[in-house]
C-alpha cells in the first residue's frame, strides 16, 4: 500500500492559488496516494488520481476543544489558527480511514521522490526539518526561534494523537511557557510569533525518547529541502545562495532526478524536494512544467524581491523611524479590528 501524501488547502477563492494545482500535479508523478484536505471548489479542478475529502466535513469536537482555547500568539499572520487546524483535520482522516501512517505536504512544495519506501519512515515515529540553531541571535540567550517546519512531515498515528494532546495542554494550562517567545518578538520586534512550528519543536524536546528523523540533515549527499530561502537548511551559512534573489541556488536536470543544491563547502547535495516559502510560490509554475525559470518571470522575481526586501528592512529595521511605522500599523490593525 502506498504511504499517503496529504496536502491541506483550504481556501474559498482558485485565482492567484493555482500553485496547489502545481503541487498536485508533481506529487502524482511520483507518488501514488495524494490526498486533497480542502474546500469543495478545488474537487473539479484536481489532476487525474488525486483523491479529495472535504475539509468542513473532518472538522469533530477535538478541533472545536482546541479552538475553545487557542490563543493568538502569531499576530504576524492573518489566521495563525489554519497551521494548527490541518493537523486536527488530518488525524480525523487517518482515523476515519484506518490509516496509520501519513506524510503532511505543504501546497507551495514540488516534491522529487517517492516517498513510499524511504527508509528512514520505516525507523520513526515523527519527521520533520528542526533547524540547529534555535537562537535569533547572540542576545537570544534562552534560544527563542522554536522553528520546527512540518510543511513536509512524517506522521504515525500514534504520534499525531500525542502531539494534538501536547498543543491542547499547552495552550489550556501552560500559556506562560508559550508567552515568552511572543514576547520576545514584540519586545525585539521580528516577524512571526508561536505557530505550529514553535509547539512541535517544544513537543520534540519534551520527547526525549520518541523515535524523531530530522529531515534536513544530508545524509548520503541527500536532504529534504527546508526552505529555498537563504543560506540555512540544516546548519547557518550552508548554502550558496543568489545575492540578488536571496534564494539558494539550484538546478533541476533536465534529464530528471533530484533538484541541485551547491553547498558553501563545495561540491553538490541533491534534495528531495523544493520548498518555495511566501513569494517564492510564484515560481513553481516554471520549475514544475519547464524545469527552470522563463525570462519573463526572472525579471518579475527580480523585481518583486528588490522591492520586498526594501519593504522588510524598512519594516522590520531598527531604525526609530522604522519603529514608528511598525507600532501605527499594529495600532491600525487594532483600530480596524475593534470597528
Amino acid at each position: 500500500m502506498s504511504l499517503p501524501i496529504i496536502v491541506h488547502h483550504e481556501c474559498a477563492d482558485t485565482s492567484g492559488n493555482e500553485y496547489l494545482l502545481d503541487c498536485l500535479n508533481q506529487t502524482v508523478k511520483y507518488n501514488p496516494g495524494v490526498v486533497l484536505l480542502g474546500s469543495t471548489n478545488w474537487k473539479p479542478l484536481l489532476p487525474e488520481c488525486v483523491a479529495f475529502a472535504d475539509a468542513k466535513a473532518l472538522e469533530d469536537s477535538r478541533l472545536a476543544e482546541f479552538e475553545r482555547v487557542y490563543v493568538d500568539l502569531a499576530p504576524y499572520y492573518p489566521n495563525s489558527l489554519i497551521f494548527f487546524r490541518r493537523l486536527f483535520l488530518m488525524e480525523t482522516y487517518l482515523r476515519r480511514n484506518g490509516l496509520h501512517e501519513a506524510v503532511l505536504l505543504d501546497s507551495d512544495i514540488l516534491l522529487y521522490q517517492d516517498l513510499t519506501d524511504f527508509p528512514r519512515f520505516r525507523e520513526c515515529d515523527f519527521a520533520c526539518c528542526i533547524d540547529e540553531n534555535q537562537h535569533f541571535s547572540k542576545e537570544d540567550t534562552q534560544g527563542l526561534r522554536w522553528f520546527a517546519n512540518c510543511g513536509i512531515s512524517y506522521w504515525t498515528l500514534d504520534a499525531l494523537d500525542d502531539f494534538l494532546t501536547f498543543l491542547q495542554d499547552s495552550y489550556e494550562n501552560h500559556l506562560d511557557r508559550l508567552r515568552v517567545k511572543y514576547d520576545y518578538h514584540v519586545a525585539h520586534n521580528i516577524p512571526g510569533g508561536v505557530t505550529e512550528m514553535s509547539l512541535i519543536y517544544l513537543w520534540v524536546q519534551d520527547r526525549p525518547k520518541m523515535r524523531f528523523y530530522n529531515m534536513s540533515v544530508p545524509e548520503d549527499g541527500k536532504s529534504f529541502n527546508n526552505t529555498v530561502w537563504f543560506a540555512v537548511n540544516y546548519s547557518d551559512n550552508e548554502f550558496l545562495v543568489d545575492k540578488r534573489t536571496r534564494m539558494k541556488r539550484f538546478t533541476i536536470p533536465k534529464d530528471g532526478g533530484l533538484p541541485i543544491f551547491y553547498p558553501v563547502s563545495g561540491g553538490t547535495q541533491q534534495m528531495y524536494n523544493i520548498h518555495f516559502v511566501g513569494s517564492a510560490k510564484r515560481d513553481m509554475h516554471d520549475y514544475q512544467r519547464y524545469g527552470h525559470l522563463r525570462f519573463g518571470s526572472r525579471c518579475r522575481q527580480l523585481w518583486q524581491e528588490w522591492l520586498l526586501h526594501g519593504l522588510r528592512t524598512f519594516a522590520h529595521g531598527d531604525s526609530p523611524l522604522s519603529g514608528t511605522v511598525h507600532r501605527l500599523g499594529k495600532a491600525a490593525k487594532k483600530l480596524l479590528h475593534l470597528t
